[in-house]
Parts: structure tokens; sequence; C-alpha cells
């Protein structure tokens, strides 16, 4: 509604509110043949057409108002831990546009006939293949049909870039699901960082907008390997501790006798 027509709106009810006031005062007064009662209720009738004309409820506001609880709500774990970690970056720059709902990596594994094991998953091991990451984003209807640069980035336990890979995206209403078009190799990839917590993050149009978490396990020969090195540990110190207890101690006639030795050879 334009605002000649709210004006026009508001000078009908002035004049309807005029009306019904001169009507009410007649009718108290005894100066018109209307009955109190009947004046009241024309008074309260007026005043429900004042308030169903003034408060006006757009429902197509309101389902957009409700949207992005909707989208919230279906947000996983994963995804709101992520959104919140960027959130607290001064690099983050993630609009009101897209919603982050469900971030997280495929792991791929090839079977000996040549196909692909592949599933999702929280955490990863340099026994495994691949590791694929992916994102799922909610975009409003005035924000949808547009290209953007989605950068994929894993990060090890120091803060190492050990995979970054670009790609562009065309975004449509509602959930985009988008995945990275290149995965990073885990087993016997002597290049990689040591195992522990590792972060995959995304950046949309160069912006920070999400930051996921998630444990780099050690391989099997690396963690029987580091077995075998504390085992070695814990039997040297052993022997160190039994040879120290096998150790003869000095006493008071050796410290003395050689006190004596001392003090002939400097004469």
């Amino acid at each position: 509604m334009g605002p000649a027509s709210q004006r026009g709106k508001y000078v009908w009810l002035g004049l309807l509110g005029v009306v019904v006031l001169i009507v009410s005062l007649a009718s108290v007064a005894g100066a018109a043949s209307i009955p109190p009662a009947v004046a009241l209720g024309i008074v309260a009738a007026y005043l429900a057409v004042v308030l169903l004309s003034t408060v006006k409820i757009d429902l197509s506001a309101l389902t957009q108002q409700a949207k992005p609880g909707r989208v919230s709500a279906s947000m996983t774990a994963a995804a709101r831990k992520a959104w919140q970690r960027a959130r607290n970056r001064p690099e983050y720059g993630m609009g009101p546009t897209d919603t982050l709902v469900d971030i997280g990596f495929l792991i791929n594994d090839k079977i000996r006939d040549g196909s692909w094991d592949r599933r999702i998953a929280n955490a990863a091991s340099f026994d495994d293949g691949y590791i694929q990451p992916y994102l799922k984003l909610h975009v409003s209807s005035e924000y949808t049909d547009r290209n953007v640069m989605i950068d994929f980035e894993i990060y090890d336990r120091l803060g190492r870039l050990q995979f970054s890979h670009r790609i562009e995206e065309f975004l449509r209403e509602g959930e985009n699901l988008i995945l990275c078009d290149r995965q990073l190799a885990l087993r016997d990839n002597e290049t990689l960082g040591r195992a522990g917590t590792w972060d995959v993050r995304v950046k949309i149009d160069g912006a920070l907008a999400a930051i996921h978490e998630f444990n780099m396990a050690a391989s099997d020969d690396e963690r029987r390997e580091q077995v075998r090195e504390a085992e070695a540990e814990i039997r040297t110190a052993r022997i160190a501790d039994e040879e120290e207890d096998e150790a003869v101690p000095v006493s008071l006639e050796d410290l003395l006798r050689e006190q004596a030795r001392r003090t002939t050879s400097r004469r």
C-alpha cells in the first residue's frame, strides 16, 4: 500500500471517528433516540475497524523472517561449530545471504576390483586413501542464481596448509550441496604433517565462512613404531636405574683418604 492510500485510509477513519463521537455524545446527553448500550456497541465496532485497518499482518514478511530460524534449526552440529569458529576470526566475511547447513568430508578408498568405497566420516587416518571436503549452503531467494568462488583448504595440527583447491559454483535458491572436485591423498604421503587436530576451512569469494575441526589419527605402522620407541625408552630407563642401584656408595673413609692424598701431593 502506497503513501497516498495510507493517507486516504487515515482520513476516512478520522471522519468516521468524528461521526461515532457525535452519535455517542448525543446518546449520552439524551439528545438522540439511540440507547447508550447501542452507542457503546458502535464505539466498540469503530475501535475494531481502526485496529484491523492499522495493524497489517504481512504474511510474506513473516515467512521471510521465519526462514532463518528454520535454517538455523536444520544446521548440523558440525556446521554450527564450524560457523562459530569462523565468526570469531577477523577474516570472517560470510554475509546474511547464505547460511551454512552442513560441512565435512568424504573418505575415499580404492578397492582391489577398481571400484571406490566412499563414506562420510568425522575423523580420518593416515591409513585412509583420500579425503574430499564438502559443504552445504542455504541461499535465500533474493540472492539466488549467482556464481561464487569457493576455496577448500585443509590445515594440519601446526597450522600448515596441506591442501588447497578453488572451484566456481552457481548457487540456486534453497540448499546447495557443493563437493570439492579434488581430494588429498593420505596413505603413503610422506609430505603430510603429524597426526592431531586438523581442520577444513572454506572461503566464499575470498571471505572465511567455516572452520571444521577433525581428528587425524596416525597410521597403524606409525602407532606401532611409537609403541616400540616408548618400550625402548622404558627399558633404557630401567637399566639405568638398576646400574645406579648396583653402584657402591662412597664412604667417609674414601673421602678422607682422597683429601689426604691431595694434601700430600701439594707439598
